[in-house]
């Protein structure tokens, strides 16, 4: 599956076309093992992820638009990243 969504990431993103439903469908591939994804690219703690979850009331980490609010559009700047509950992204 993550060599799937990643193939189609770099093939969305090398035609540099991103049509909304293309996008989700691929969001909707990173839903489905959010947890490695999440995992892979994040730096957190299992408890501090579980906090995270619970305090921003989201479903579970493959929610990408609750943290990353231009994740439809494809930007998925660290900078740019609003954790609710917790407030902004400041490495």
């Amino acid at each position: 599956m993550m060599l799937k969504s990643t193939l189609s990431l770099t093939l969305l993103l090398s035609s540099q076309i991103l049509h909304a439903d293309q996008l989700t469908q691929l969001i909707d591939l990173y839903r489905a093992d959010g947890i490695t994804q999440f995992n892979d690219r994040h730096e957190i703690s299992t408890t501090n992820r579980a906090a995270i979850v619970r305090e921003a009331n989201i479903s579970h980490c493959g929610s990408c638009l609750a943290c990353h609010s231009r994740a439809e559009s494809g930007s998925f700047d660290e900078h740019q990243v609003n954790i609710p509950g917790f407030g902004r992204w400041d490495d």
